[in-house]
């Protein structure tokens, strides 16, 4: 066993949780006076935390702004490992002193499409399967950009997303197939007001709808668009009924929601058709997740 001590004796071990802590609470709120209120701490213990990491790292891991602290290169890179680390120190702590992993939550994603048609049902078919003995949900909506985002930061465990995916650091499972439709007014006017082409209506950029939108806007030379960015689908779906603009966006979505304001319009087979994916971390949780894919297969 000597070999074993020597070891350690020898490893370099510049940082602690407490420093991964700070350099995550100081990038998430850009400065140092609010990561101290998260950590409950005084501004001056949070940096000298991070001034002793980057001296030990020799590496500059915060640059300085007017109003704040941005990540350089090398601080993302430890804040994504800070993130998968603390996780799985929580883990560890309730694996231990709790008996296992029930008192946390069963971290979801999903897009705001999803989430405002397909998700109810599928968390309950998910509860009904897990049991009694499940864990909490915690959830979360998103692009598809944020939500892979997510998964590799280990921020969530199970997420539904538009595909395709191809990471090693993840796994997925196809769910279902959304058939894309074009959605606008039903005057069918292509200028609004002000004489312009109307703009098209979707969410943030990452959105991997509005980015099959931008494609085949591209290809029909209808670019450059202006682009209205909303956060909800009903705000989406309202604007387009207000003749505000067009979007491209699952045919599912607009159950119940086409009235007299809304006209739908298929587009090309080839262009239609989006798989949706339910995706994780790979080899961590993949029980859990693929039993949550079976519960979003039914939907």
């Amino acid at each position: 066993m000597d070999h074993v001590f020597s070891f350690f004796e020898n490893m370099s071990l510049p940082m602690d949780l407490a420093d991964l802590a700070a350099v995550k609470a100081v990038a998430e709120l850009g400065g140092a006076t609010p990561a101290a209120e998260r950590l409950n701490c005084v501004p001056s213990a949070v940096t000298a935390r991070l001034k002793r990491l980057e001296a030990e790292l020799d590496v500059a891991l915060f640059r300085r702004r007017s109003r704040g602290l941005d990540l350089t290169e090398a601080g993302q890179r430890l804040k994504d490992y800070a993130d998968r680390l603390l996780m799985l120190a929580e883990e560890a702590r309730h694996a231990v002193a709790g008996g296992g992993m029930a008192g946390l939550p069963v971290r979801i994603g999903a897009m705001e499409t999803i989430a405002a048609t397909r998700l109810p049902g599928i968390l309950g078919r998910f509860r009904r399967q897990a049991g009694s003995g499940a864990r909490p949900i915690g959830l979360a909506t998103g692009t598809t950009d944020e939500l892979v985002a997510d998964l590799l930061r280990h921020r969530l465990d199970v997420a539904l997303i538009a595909g395709p995916l191809d990471h090693p650091a993840l796994a997925s499972r196809r769910v279902w197939t959304e058939r894309l439709v074009q959605a606008a007014p039903v005057a069918g006017a292509e200028t609004g007001s002000d004489g312009l082409p109307l703009p098209l209506i979707g969410f943030r950029s990452g959105c991997a709808y509005r980015a099959r939108a931008e494609k085949l806007l591209r290809e029909a030379g209808r670019l450059p668009v202006r682009v209205l960015e909303l956060g909800t689908l009903d705000g989406v779906i309202g604007c387009v009924a207000a003749g505000l603009g067009f979007t491209i966006l699952p045919e599912r979505v607009f159950q119940g929601h086409t009235g007299p304001g809304i006209a739908l319009t298929p587009l090309p087979a080839a262009a239609a058709e989006v798989e949706v994916l339910a995706a994780w971390p790979r080899g961590r949780g993949d029980g859990l997740a693929e039993a949550f894919a079976a519960a979003a297969e039914a939907a």
